[in-house]
């Protein structure tokens, strides 16, 4: 069971760094909720969008599929996962405006 969770870890790893660097660049441009939301929401679906148009990335579910995570299991979970950096980025912003 860990092996299959270090393996889900594998997989958010790697699309949050695309979706962190597009959500950084409508922070730029725009406010943190939106940021947030398109992390969350189009930033994540982006990555996965490209991962399906690259034959070669796209390969990369077969590695998972052979340690027994199917393609649904590692988007559900690669969401859950970006639920939980989001909120705990917010938390953890939240109690920074309160303590300063």
């Amino acid at each position: 069971m860990f092996k299959k969770w270090l393996n889900v870890f594998s997989f958010f790893k790697v699309n949050f760094l695309s979706n962190f660097f597009l959500s950084i660049l409508i922070l730029i441009f725009f406010d943190f909720m939106s940021a947030t939301l398109f992390f969350l929401t189009f930033g994540y679906f982006t990555c996965l969008l490209f991962k399906e148009l690259n034959p070669k990335r796209k390969m990369e579910y077969i590695f998972y599929f052979n340690n027994g995570i199917t393609k649904t299991e590692l988007i559900v979970y690669g969401f859950i996962l970006n639920i939980l950096f989001i909120s705990t980025l917010h938390i953890i912003l939240f109690l920074w405006k309160n303590i300063h």
